[in-house]
């Protein structure tokens, strides 16, 4: 489905950008800084496993990820 293609892609580029870029500055908040914002457990991948896009009047989506 073309929907979950690019629900997939914008996912893992945003996983990407969280591991390896400073980070990004939200619209609103602060700029995220460890010593401030601790970490628990580290998402490893976004997966196709499950995945399910409802694009109905309320569109909504499932997803599955490796920790």
């Amino acid at each position: 489905d073309d929907l979950q293609s690019l629900l997939f892609h914008f996912l893992d580029e945003w996983l990407y950008k969280f591991s390896a870029d400073e980070f990004f500055i939200p619209r609103w908040g602060e700029e995220f800084s460890l010593s401030k914002h601790p970490q628990g457990t580290e998402v490893k991948a976004i997966t196709y496993s499950a995945m399910q896009v409802y694009n109905e009047e309320k569109p909504e989506v499932f997803v599955i990820i490796d920790i």
